[in-house]
């Protein structure tokens, strides 16, 4: 699933049983259209979703704060919520999150204060489906070169305390 067709086209053939699914999660519509194309079991339904890394506690907005978590919290729930009635025993919930919500650095405000409630939520959601057998996962795998990871770049700063020390 993604945003796009492009990245979702790309990776559902190396999937058995998988199709592209193109939705996004920031509004409930996109969550409802994904429930409504559902006809099987949802063994794993994956959340990876990027945010500006949007300054620092002086210069970042409230607004960019509420849309980082909006995404990011919401955007699991709204997923979770889509495919709840299809989940089985075994089935898996993923939430990609981000290293800055561990090791946050002062110029990742939206990114690290929307990913630690990221992890926080799968927590919550290991508790609430663990009776059921679903079990939910938060997976940090450090900074992503995406297309859009030139946007949420802040400068060389910012890239060098990403880089292992020398």
């Amino acid at each position: 699933m993604g945003r796009t067709a492009a990245p979702s086209a790309e990776s559902a053939p190396s999937i058995p049983g998988t199709g592209p699914c193109v939705a996004g999660l920031r509004t409930d519509e996109g969550a409802e259209w994904i429930s409504a194309r559902l006809d099987g079991t949802v063994w794993a339904a994956v959340h990876v979703a990027g945010v500006p890394l949007g300054g620092t506690v002086e210069d970042v907005t409230t607004e960019a704060v509420t849309a980082a978590v909006d995404l990011k919290v919401n955007g699991l729930l709204r997923l979770v919520r889509a495919v709840d009635s299809y989940l089985d025993r075994g089935s898996r919930l993923i939430a990609v999150t981000g290293n800055l919500g561990y090791d946050p650095i002062p110029e990742a405000v939206t990114a690290g204060v929307a990913n630690a409630a990221l992890a926080n939520l799968v927590r919550q959601l290991n508790r609430a489906y663990a009776s059921r057998g679903v079990t939910c996962h938060a997976i940090a795998p450090g900074p992503v070169d995406t297309d859009r990871s030139e946007e949420r770049r802040v400068g060389k700063e910012c890239r060098s305390r990403w880089s292992p020390a020398p």
